[in-house]
């Protein structure tokens, strides 16, 4: 496969997606969730902390893809 770098980075994409979807058919997310749970009050007070400032930075929540991206996959094509 030939290796463009940059966006169109394919081996690393192809790569990428296996090792997301055998995650996401196999993770235990209950157990990863436990796992990664704070500790103590001061490790929740510095994730919480964590997250304000993340979102301090944000630009909002994601609103998801445009309206005009779905409604053209929706619309057929009159015969």
């Amino acid at each position: 496969m030939k290796r463009i770098q940059g966006e169109g980075d394919y081996e690393s994409a192809a790569v990428y997606q296996r090792k997301a979807t055998r995650f996401a058919r196999g993770a235990d997310t209950e157990e990863l969730a436990r796992e990664a749970a704070p500790r103590d009050a001061g490790e929740a007070q510095a994730m919480e902390e964590a997250e304000r400032r993340g979102r301090e930075r944000s630009k909002g929540e994601d609103p998801g893809p445009p309206k005009e991206r779905n409604t053209l996959r929706l619309k057929k094509k009159k015969t």
